[in-house]
Formats: structure tokens, C-alpha cells, sequence
């Protein structure tokens, strides 16, 4: 449904575009990526036993950690209910 009426709509105004803040990704995540390339060229180097040992620690790894996907969405949630759309920390967890 799309609405035109100008009583209904005229109080909204485009919102300014937050762009993600330099350093952001470094000062907001730990970067700890492995691509297959390296990790099978870390593993041929290995005995047969200990490349076994590390690849079930890489495909085990992720259910062995309680997941928290959803988490930050919860946070910028409530940072928008208590403190609002243009609030720094509010921005800040839009781009978690």
C-alpha cells in the first residue's frame, strides 16, 4: 500500500545516510579469517594424525561455542527504543 496524502506524509523527512566510521570493522571485531587455500597447505605439512586433529577443530569448532547471531540486533533494538535513530551507540549497533 503506498500513501500519498500529504497530512499523512509530510512529517517525514529523508534521514541522513550513515556511512560506517573508518577503523570501524578493526575497533568492533576480531578478524581471525582462515581460507582453504592456507589451511590445506597448513595441513599437508602435518602428520596424518595431527591434520585430522585440526581439521575436526576447524568443522567442530562452531558447535562447540553457544551462538549469538541475533544478539546485536537485540542491542540496537533497545538502543533505538531508550535513546533514538540518531543516538551515536544506537548507530554504532546498526552496523554490528
Amino acid at each position: 500500500m503506498l500513501t500519498w496524502k500529504p497530512e499523512i506524509v509530510s512529517a517525514f523527512r529523508q534521514p541522513e545516510l550513515n556511512t560506517v566510521p573508518q577503523g570501524f570493522l578493526l575497533e568492533n571485531f576480531d578478524k581471525q579469517i582462515e581460507f582453504l587455500d592456507s589451511f590445506s597447505a597448513k595441513i599437508s605439512t602435518m602428520g596424518e594424525l595431527e591434520a585430522e586433529r585440526e581439521m575436526h577443530r576447524v568443522f567442530v569448532d562452531s558447535l562447540l561455542h553457544e551462538t549469538r547471531t541475533g544478539i546485536y540486533s537485540n542491542f540496537h533494538n533497545a538502543s533505538l527504543y531508550e535513546r533514538g535513530y540518531a543516538h551515536e551507540e544506537t548507530v554504532r549497533l546498526a552496523h554490528m
